[in-house]
């Protein structure tokens, strides 16, 4: 049987947790300065284009990159700031 503690933050949680992963961490990297399609992001990741587009909507979902349509491309930006020493969360 497994016990978990109860945070008082949960979603700041599995916001960090996804973070955590270092493709996802890429995908906020890439696009903080500049939105990006699926298709460049996941050239920059050396990914599979569903492999890319699944890590972008667990960050659409938690609110961690924000995902616009320009005709047939859908464009993601970070909705995050990684600093040298810190993460600012929109």
């Amino acid at each position: 049987m497994v016990n978990y503690v109860a945070l008082q933050n949960e979603n700041l949680f599995k916001k960090i947790y996804e973070l955590s992963n270092r493709q996802n961490f890429k995908v906020i990297e890439l696009t903080q300065t500049k939105e990006m399609s699926i298709t460049e992001v996941k050239n920059h990741l050396k990914l599979k284009y569903k492999r890319c587009s699944e890590y972008i909507k667990k960050l659409e979902k938690l609110n961690l990159v924000s995902k616009t349509k320009n005709g047939k491309n859908v464009l993601i930006k970070s909705k995050v700031k990684i600093k040298e020493n810190s993460i600012l969360f929109s």
